[in-house]
């Protein structure tokens, strides 16, 4: 869908989001409950990867830095999430032995903790908190990746851009003047089009009309962005 198909940008427009998409389900209480006691520790720096096909009954909390996830096929690999502390990934993986073509890449030096599914299972029966907090997390997952799928249905390129904007602000943003959030790490163009499935030149086109909008804007090579219509505060 062409960036202009709906006339001009109007935030106060846009149906807020159940679920910001391209965010994964960072849950802080995670970091302190016992699965960490359960779990090895490993170190990744910036670019390592891991590959679910090699840890088939295994799955992994973030304390510290951020990865991307990739879906892999035979032809091609697109970037579709972050995960932030406190996520959990592959744990449907290690529950279910249900197998993925998936990638994480550390997006800067980062700290895991490695779980066995048995180990996770075993924390999950003996603390209804653990067994929230991973129900919780796959429950997000299956949310947001429906959301993604509904955006791409219903909504522009500008606003899919806007909603991902606010998701990251949400998650890595810091209030700077005048009601914008800066988000403290850098995303890309390519970034952004691999995971809306758009070329550069479309995201670009985009996000000039985001600015004369006068929602988004960029300083110092880092993305800022305004939540004229609130959506932060009423999602999730």
């Amino acid at each position: 869908m062409a960036a202009s198909a709906k006339g001009a940008f109007d935030a106060q427009a846009i149906e807020r989001p159940h679920y910001f998409p391209y965010r994964i389900y960072a849950d802080a209480d995670m970091l302190a409950t016992t699965v960490l006691d359960r779990g090895r520790r490993m170190m990744l720096s910036y670019g390592e990867t891991i590959r679910s096909t090699d840890f088939p009954n295994d799955c992994f909390l973030v304390i510290s830095g951020t990865l991307a996830s990739f879906i892999c096929t035979d032809n091609t690999r697109t970037l579709s999430a972050y995960y932030l502390p406190g996520s959990i990934f592959l744990e449907l993986s290690a529950l279910a032995h249900m197998s993925a073509s998936l990638e994480y890449m550390a997006m800067e030096t980062c700290e895991l903790r490695l779980i066995s599914g048995e180990a996770l299972r075993d924390a999950m029966m003996a603390d209804a908190h653990v067994f929230d907090r991973v129900i919780a997390s796959i429950c997000y997952k299956m949310y947001a990746t429906r959301e993604q799928q509904r955006g791409a249905k219903v909504l522009d390129v500008r606003e899919r851009i806007y909603i991902m904007l606010l998701g990251f602000a949400k998650d890595r943003g810091r209030p700077v003047e005048d009601g914008w959030i800066a988000i403290d790490w850098k995303l890309t163009q390519q970034d952004m089009g691999t995971m809306l499935s758009v070329n550069r030149v479309t995201v670009n086109t985009a996000l000039q009309e985001l600015y004369e909008a006068g929602v988004v804007r960029k300083s110092n090579g880092l993305y800022q962005v305004r939540d004229v219509a609130g959506l932060l505060s009423t999602a999730e």
